[in-house]
């Protein structure tokens, strides 16, 4: 667990409580494939939270306190409720098990309350989040008050309860793939189990649904899809991905198994491409030429890690048109773009995606074209997280932007686009920039320890920041919060 690994990694290092730099670089080590994670844990220890944690005795922290030390954190911070409380819970038990000498629970007192029981996420549900506990009933709601930071991420239960149904129904789908056609195999239940983590999907609800998902494929069997399976090894229909999808029928879903495919994929017809196993399991790369080319109306590609290497600039996914799905994908590209969505025909989506370490932007939206991309993570890119230009309108939603190279986002050239409850974070130059008629509406967003400046209009560009957060940005130019030269912004309830 990564309460356990923390306090091995307190307990070798005391100096990471203190030196905001060394906790990083540890924090980096110990969760290099979450980034979302990491940063909560970093920003529990920035923001003064594993301080109150210390302070009290270890019977002090019961679930009131844990459930008001998450709040403070969210609304200091702006992570997401959930993550928030997973941070505090975590901290909360690195340090009970430097207290007792790193020698675990079993050999200290356990604190009282311990059990706690997170924010509601939808009607009837609950995550646990210490399995083979007795869960403790919810405390009382905690109240802020009034205080220098308003919390536009305190999200009312409709909305939240919307989040949790969209990653149960997610999970669905992926339980109904799991037992569709051949049947259940390894590569599969693996996938289902790191979905169901990565989703925060407790073990009563996936149980439930994987009841529900057996029950109902029962009177469904008369009408198969077409499936067909790709492996390396030879025991499967097709060696390559390629040769499957040339004869493919359209609605024909192909299963890969894992493994290394040095390959060009060319979407001409509607296909399901779902990869098996956990994400990076299959990894596709291409040289010289797009990883995926979309070339149709319909496709959906889960669960891959695609990838382009070589001397051209190509992006790793190539969407002109069409509606390409990428769910739980991670997209690299050695020169070019991670996706890059070009024309007024082109509407690609993805879902809990991961952009990084791109030559260029982790995404690119130009011509009026439309992506979306909800819950994906933007990291680690040369040219910048998403840049936006010529009439193009994307859409982000809950998205990371992190450490990119340049800026967490660019929209110019009359772009424009949709940012709601994302965070750009520890970029090189701005957060955001927008210039030469870029007009982006920005609503409920963070912007934290940008080095130049949390936003950035100018040249002409415009944009409206609407409940956003400032914290800690550069301040090399005349302002701390908002930089403008030449461009403006319509500003409401901005805090800093």
């Amino acid at each position: 667990m990564v309460a356990e690994r923390l306090a091995q990694l307190v307990l070798r290092y005391p100096a990471v409580l203190h030196d905001e730099r060394a906790c990083r670089a540890n924090l980096e080590d110990l969760l290099q494939a979450d980034p979302a994670r990491r940063m909560a844990l970093w920003s529990a220890l920035v923001s003064g939270t594993v301080a109150k944690l210390r302070a009290p005795a270890a019977d002090e922290r019961d679930a009131a306190t844990l459930r008001r030390l998450a709040l403070e954190l969210e609304a200091v911070s702006g992570l997401r409720q959930e993550l928030a409380l997973w941070a505090v819970q975590t901290w909360a038990r690195a340090l009970e098990l430097v207290g007792q000498g790193g020698q675990g629970r079993t050999r200290g007192r356990r604190p009282k309350n311990w059990v706690i029981a997170p924010f509601d996420m939808a009607p009837g549900l609950r995550t646990s989040y210490d399995v083979g506990s007795p869960a403790a009933p919810p405390p009382p709601p905690v109240e802020l008050g009034e205080g220098p930071f308003f919390n536009p991420f305190l999200e009312p239960p409709r909305e939240s309860a919307d989040r949790a149904a969209r990653n149960q129904g997610f999970f669905k789908r992926a339980v109904e793939e799991c037992l569709s056609g051949s049947g259940v195999n390894p590569f599969r239940l693996e996938r289902l189990l790191d979905l169901q983590r990565r989703l925060e999907v407790d073990r009563e609800t996936a149980a439930v649904v994987f009841e529900a998902v057996a029950r109902e494929a029962k009177p469904r069997r008369g009408r198969k899809i077409a499936e067909l399976v790709v492996s390396r090894t030879g025991h499967g229909d097709y060696t390559t991905i390629g040769e499957a999808l040339a004869n493919a029928k359209p609605g024909a879903r192909v299963w890969v198994r894992p493994g290394l495919y040095e390959e060009s994929l060319h979407l001409e017809r509607p296909v399901e491409l779902i990869a098996e196993g956990a994400r990076g399991d299959v990894r596709v790369l291409a040289r010289d030429e797009p990883c995926v080319h979309m070339d149709t109306s319909f496709a959906r590609v889960c669960g891959f890690s695609l990838g382009n290497q070589g001397v051209g600039a190509y992006a790793a996914v190539w969407a002109p048109a069409g509606q390409l799905a990428l769910d739980d994908c991670e997209v690299t590209s050695a020169r070019g773009h991670g996706l890059a969505a070009v024309g007024p025909e082109a509407r690609p989506g993805a879902l809990f995606c991961v952009f990084r370490g791109c030559g260029a932007a982790g995404a690119h939206a130009s011509n009026h074209a439309r992506p979306e991309f909800v819950d994906c993570v933007f990291m680690h890119n040369a040219g910048g997280g998403i840049t936006i230009e010529k009439h193009a309108g994307p859409k982000l939603e809950h998205c990371l932007l992190l450490e990119n190279h340049e800026f967490g986002a660019s929209v110019s050239d009359d772009g424009y686009g949709l940012f709601s409850g994302c965070r750009f974070f520890q970029h090189e130059q701005e957060g955001l920039r927008t210039r030469s008629g870029g007009t982006p509406i920005v609503s409920r967003c963070v912007f934290q320890e940008n080095r130049r400046c949390g936003a950035y209009a100018a040249r002409g560009g415009l944009g409206t920041l609407s409940e956003c957060v400032f914290l800690r940005n550069g301040a090399t130019l005349t302002a701390d919060l908002i930089g403008m030269h030449g461009g403006a912004f319509a500003t409401v309830q901005v805090e800093k």
